[in-house]
């Protein structure tokens, strides 16, 4: 058997990018659906009082965490610098930044350029 020609492939990547993407939009409703469910049966819950409960084939639990919202980025960021706090954030670059210090020859300490190598398709009209 043959190996599969260029255009052959790129037709192929294209269908299941195509595939794809009509898939993820019927995940973006399923997901939307669950969000809204999910609230239903939370207000449901609190309303009568019970922190969990069982139906047919499952089982739901209100659950609770903490999680940090950023009122006063300056501050924030003030508190990380003057207490070495550094632990309290995530760190990734902003690409679009990075590239922008790079065309303007600032080197930024602490990080290094890769390529990252993709493939863009593009529908003919």
């Amino acid at each position: 058997m043959t190996e599969p020609t260029i255009a052959e492939q790129i037709k192929a990547l294209y269908e299941l990018r195509e595939r794809k993407r009509e898939l993820n939009k019927k995940v973006d409703k399923i997901e939307e659906e669950i969000v809204q469910l999910k609230q239903k049966l939370i207000d449901k819950l609190t309303r009568e009082g019970i922190p969990s409960a069982r139906g047919e084939g499952a089982s739901v639990t209100i659950t609770r965490e903490v999680v940090p919202k950023v009122v006063d980025r300056d501050a924030f960021c003030r508190y990380v610098r003057e207490n070495d706090a550094f632990y309290l954030m995530q760190i990734r670059p902003l690409s679009t930044a990075f590239r922008e210090s790079q065309r303007i020859g600032l080197e930024v300490p602490g990080l290094e350029a890769y390529e990252r190598v993709n493939l863009a398709i593009r529908k003919h009209v």
